[in-house]
């Protein structure tokens, strides 16, 4: 094996004496060695040295280096080494560069370093997009995304616009957005560019107000020249989301004095909003979502363990485009499974659940909540009992932590689960009343304002429960409703057109002594308060999890028939309407013990 020794010659530098291969090579190394070549080249350029060509700009000489401009600039590059006149030339005229521009590059190129400023940043952006450094482009972008206000946000557009600058361009689009109604009452809006407008309404940033906000603000950008600008309209209102207004919101537009002036200039363009119009494509409202426009509805899975990771606490979505899980976040704890997770006013929460301590599963209290919008986590005060395998759920602005495993010697009567509420508001967590009977591996949902628990196991034993409970939180009461037609326990529950659907987990041992799918789908009747089977499962599952998302039930993960070398590796989908089962399955990650949810996340993300 080759054996090598560094010496320490001087700050900075190192020898490296030898090796089995090599034994009389001394391999020198100079960490600083490009700072110090830069400090040369500088020195050079102070003393006038050594000088071959002269740039002029604004009518303004620059003395420099060819090779100095040509190791930083593919422009210098190609005009010094491609045959061009410019080659045999020592005197250069820049046409289009300003001399203050070039003398802030000419400095860049030989100290790697640009003073930028409200006053030179648009001579610099011009020079360096003309020369081709680009690092100093990327720098002028950088400032003007920093420096990016109202007052200003038109103008930074142009300027993206006229550069090419994608990256600037997206960021002054989602700004505008973020401040759509501030920015719609300055003057800078009415004198928008109809491509510039057009560009931001199909940007799919979200915007900081409801959709009829974003048709009055156009009609009132029509309105502003009317004789120029009514031809723009219905190309404008082809990205105005007109399926997120409700009936009223239309009626209340077409009736107003603005509406009128418009459709006054131009008749034919009376029937033109509700041409665009259709009442059967109105979008539901999302809670704790203002405006739909920006956001697409996503699955979220996360987690468990994963065949190829262990225990982890990765979170993907289902990317619409290419249909496949991918990266998200990850839970800022350590990795776990048999979590709570649940959506309350479109923020993800994440509470208790087991971690690995010497082979031995932990159950923790602790929370952390996600918001999609900012894609930050923060901390939650912790549950008052440490908790796993138990429901989580959201109902009318709280949060509810429903049984599960956790420790009951706090209860007075240990035969009950523990119950406790969260208020994001007071940042508190209360107790409720107790679940009359011990559950743990329960599921949960809501519905008209009440919370559904059901099934489960209690003290352990490996025997799933067909109970069903309600809780009513106007009067912290608990009461039994009709049983399942089916024990099940480790399954799942939500709420579909005001009907309840339990589905999957598992229901006894089979004679192996593995725990035995539940292979019915069945769906609950509020108002009758009876059950009936209306599918059975694709494929037997345990440790799964099945979610509600665009109107579909998603089978994701776990054994298949409860047997670990037999994972799952694709979600099975049921059609809520039809109630049939998709004939193709989505390929998934290998996961079990997970966690899954649907949420809208932001179609585009940036810092503005």
């Amino acid at each position: 094996m080759p054996v090598t020794e560094t010496a320490v010659t001087e700050a900075g530098s190192s020898l490296k004496c030898g090796d089995a291969d090599h034994p009389g090579l001394f391999a020198f190394e100079e960490s600083d060695h490009s700072t110090r070549l830069l400090a040369g080249l500088s020195y050079l350029r102070e003393c006038g040295h050594l000088f071959d060509v002269t740039l002029v700009a604004g009518g303004q000489e620059f003395p420099a280096h060819r090779v100095v401009l040509a190791s930083c600039s593919d422009y210098f590059r190609a005009m010094f080494t491609d045959g061009l006149k410019e080659c045999s030339q020592y005197r250069i005229v820049l046409n289009g560069v300003t001399a203050e521009g070039m003398a802030q590059l000419i400095d860049f190129a030989y100290t790697s370093k640009l003073n930028i400023n409200k006053d030179n940043v648009v001579a610099v952006l011009s020079g360096a997009t003309h020369v081709q450094i680009l690092p100093a482009v990327a720098a002028c972008e950088s400032y003007l995304c920093a420096n990016l206000c109202l007052d200003n946000c038109l103008e930074v557009a142009k300027m993206a616009e006229l550069y090419c600058l994608n990256r600037l361009q997206q960021y002054v689009h989602c700004f505008i957005c973020k401040h759509w109604t501030q920015f719609t009452m300055t003057v800078d809006f009415m004198h928008m560019p109809v491509q510039l407008l057009a560009s931001v309404l199909k940007s799919e940033y979200p915007v900081n107000c409801v959709e009829v906000e974003v048709l009055t603000a156009v009609l009132s950008w029509v309105d502003f020249d009317l004789s120029e600008r009514t031809v723009s309209l219905p190309g404008l209102l082809q990205h105005v989301l007109l399926g997120n207004l409700q009936p009223a919101e239309l009626q209340s537009v077409l009736e107003s004095c603005l509406y009128q002036r418009v459709v006054s200039a131009d008749p034919a363009l009376e029937s033109c909003l509700t041409r665009h119009y259709n009442p059967d494509e109105l979008s539901v409202k999302v809670p704790g979502v203002l405006n739909k426009r920006g956001y697409f509805e996503a699955l979220l899975v996360a987690g468990g363990f994963n065949v190829d990771a262990g225990m982890n606490n990765d979170v993907m979505y289902l990317d619409p485009d290419c249909q496949k899980l991918m990266p998200l976040t990850r839970i800022p704890h350590v990795d776990q499974c048999d979590f709570g997770m649940t959506v309350l006013d479109n923020q993800v929460y994440v509470l208790g659940g087991c971690f690995n301590d010497q082979m031995q599963e932990v159950p923790h209290p602790f929370g952390f909540c996600f918001n999609p919008d900012t894609m930050c986590w923060t901390s939650l005060p912790p549950m008052a009992h440490e908790r796993c395998r138990f429901y989580l759920g959201a109902l009318n602005g709280q949060l509810y932590a429903i049984g599960g495993e956790v420790d009951t010697s706090q209860s007075a009567t240990p035969d009950t689960s523990l119950c406790e509420v969260y208020d994001p508001l007071a940042v508190k967590w209360s107790h409720i009343a107790s679940l009359p009977t011990n559950r743990a591996q329960l599921a949960g949902t809501s519905c008209r304002g009440k919370l559904y628990v059901s099934g489960g196991t209690q003290d352990g034993m490996e025997t799933a429960c067909n109970q069903l409970w309600c809780y009513d939180p106007d009067v912290d009461q608990w009461s039994e409703c009709a049983a399942m037609l089916t024990p099940r326990a480790d399954h799942c529950m939500f709420t579909y057109n005001n009907h309840i659907y339990a589905m999957g987990g598992w229901s006894r041992m089979s004679d192996s002594g593995r725990r035995a799918a539940t292979m019915s789908v069945d769906r609950y009747d509020i108002d009758n308060d009876t059950w009936e089977t209306v599918q059975q499962m694709k494929q037997p599952r345990v440790y799964a999890t099945s979610t509600l998302f665009q109107g579909h039930a998603y089978v994701v993960g776990g054994w298949n028939g409860g047997l670990y070398e037999q994972k799952c590796d694709s979600a099975d989908i049921l059609d809520l309407t039809t109630m049939q089962w998709l004939p193709d399955g989505l390929p998934m990650p290998q996961i079990w013990e997970h966690s899954s949810v649907s949420v809208h996340l932001p179609k585009t993300t940036t810092d503005a």
